[in-house]
């Protein structure tokens, strides 16, 4: 189960994942992402220091256990087990450990971070639950910006499988006309 309805990370804290985020968050790539993000949603600078405090308050976990790593690979979200805004981060061993693409769900995560604050907090704590278009919007942001190398190639394939369905709706209704 993917997405807003997978469960939160509840194994160990992972000393290991707090280093890449950490790690990630300082990395000149990881900031242009942002930068061109919040040029192209028009929001303003970012906030980098408020993002570091953040960050630095965050925790970092482990999947309990297989099952719960396959239901999610990467989890970016409010905490359960604290009422006051704290991030949890959750990335699967093996995941992060892939070449190539490890840090990319790396950064995917911590991208959800940045939405989160650049909203007020509103991501992982809304008043009224995102509507699914919201929802679409927010995953769509975090793979072209936060995983460029999972997000360009899926929803370039998803626009491609548009484009000819809408080809093949043209040519159907031109058919019938």
């Amino acid at each position: 189960m993917f997405g807003l309805d997978a469960a939160a990370p509840s194994g160990l804290p992972s000393a290991e994942l707090m280093h890449l985020m950490h790690s990630a968050a300082g990395s000149q790539w990881f900031r242009w992402k942002v930068i061109m993000w919040s040029w192209v949603r028009r929001l303003g600078p970012f906030d980098w220091d408020a993002f570091q405090v953040s960050l630095k308050e965050a925790e970092f976990r482990e999947y309990r256990d297989n099952w719960e790593a396959k239901r999610s690979i990467g989890w970016a979200g409010q905490n359960p087990e604290n009422s006051s805004p704290q991030w949890l981060f959750g990335v699967c061993v093996p995941a992060r450990q892939a070449w190539l693409i490890g840090r990319s769900i790396v950064d995917h995560e911590l991208f959800h971070a940045v939405q989160d604050l650049q909203s007020g907090g509103r991501l992982f704590r809304p008043a009224v639950p995102l509507r699914w278009s919201g929802d679409v919007l927010v995953e769509a942001e975090a793979l072209v910006f936060g995983s460029p190398l999972i997000g360009v190639p899926f929803l370039g394939l998803l626009l491609v499988c548009l484009a000819g369905a809408g080809w093949m709706l043209w040519a159907l209704i031109g058919v019938f006309l």
